[in-house]
C-alpha cells in the first residue's frame, strides 16, 4: 500500500499542475495568445489625463511661493521708503492669481508638447525658434498680427489688457512719406479666448497622437 501511494502521488501532482495551467490559460488576456501579456493601461486617455493633471499641478506651488515672497518683500520695500497706503492690492492680487493659472497652464502644455516631440531639446529648439522667428520678426514686419501672437495675449491675460502699437504711414507733398504710432489695446476677454482655444488645441492634438502610440 505505501509503494502504490508512493507512485500515485506524483501523478497526482502533476495532474494538479496541470490543471492548474490550463485555469491559467484560461484567464489570459486577449492577445496572450501570442506570447505577449499587456504591461500598460488599456484606458490610454485616462493615462494621458493624469500626465497632464500632474504636469499642471506641478509648477502651482512654486509659482505661488515665489509671489508671495516677491508681493512680500515689495511692500517691505514700500512700506519702508514711503507709505503703503494706496496700493491697489486687489489688482496685485488678481495679477497673483492669474499668474498662478498661466503657470499650470505653461506646465500641462510643455508635458503635451514633450509628448508630440519625444525630445525636451526639439521641444526648447521649437520655443526658440517660435520667439525669434515669430514674436521677433514676423511681429516687427506684420505688426498687426501682434494680437493673434502668444507673448502679447500672455501680457493681456496677467494684467487683464495690453496696448501695442501700429505704425500708420502717409504720403507727404513733398513725394516723401511720415509715420506715426497708433496706440491700440488687446481685451482681456480675447486673450482670455485666445489663450484657451491654443491650449484646447494641443490638449486634443496631444491626446490623439498618445493614443495611437504604444506606450512601452
Amino acid at each position: 500500500m505505501g509503494a502504490e501511494r508512493s507512485r500515485a502521488d506524483p501523478e497526482l501532482q502533476a495532474d494538479r499542475e496541470v490543471d492548474a495551467s490550463r485555469r491559467f490559460l484560461s484567464l489570459r488576456p486577449p492577445g496572450a495568445e501570442a506570447g505577449v501579456l499587456r504591461t500598460f493601461e488599456p484606458r490610454r486617455l485616462r493615462v494621458y489625463g493624469s500626465k497632464l493633471l500632474a504636469a499642471a499641478a506641478g509648477p502651482v506651488p512654486i509659482a505661488a511661493v515665489l509671489l508671495a515672497v516677491l508681493t512680500g518683500g515689495c511692500w517691505l520695500i514700500i512700506d519702508h521708503l514711503g507709505t503703503t497706503a494706496g496700493t491697489g492690492w486687489s489688482v496685485l492680487a488678481g495679477i497673483a492669481w492669474r499668474t498662478v493659472v498661466l503657470a499650470a497652464a505653461a506646465g500641462l502644455l510643455g508635458s503635451v508638447s514633450g509628448g508630440l516631440l519625444r525630445h525636451t531639446a526639439a521641444g526648447i529648439g521649437l520655443a526658440m525658434g517660435y520667439m525669434v522667428i515669430v514674436e521677433g520678426i514676423l511681429a516687427h514686419a506684420l505688426q498687426k498680427s501682434q494680437p493673434w501672437l502668444l507673448k502679447l495675449n500672455v501680457d493681456s491675460w496677467v494684467r487683464h489688457g495690453a496696448k501695442y502699437y501700429v505704425e500708420d504711414c502717409d504720403s507727404a507733398p513733398d513725394g516723401g512719406y511720415f509715420c506715426s504710432s497708433v496706440e491700440k489695446t488687446v481685451s482681456f476677454g480675447h486673450s482670455a479666448t485666445y489663450l484657451a482655444v491654443v491650449a484646447a488645441a494641443m490638449v486634443l492634438l496631444g491626446a490623439l497622437v498618445f493614443r495611437r502610440r504604444d506606450i512601452t
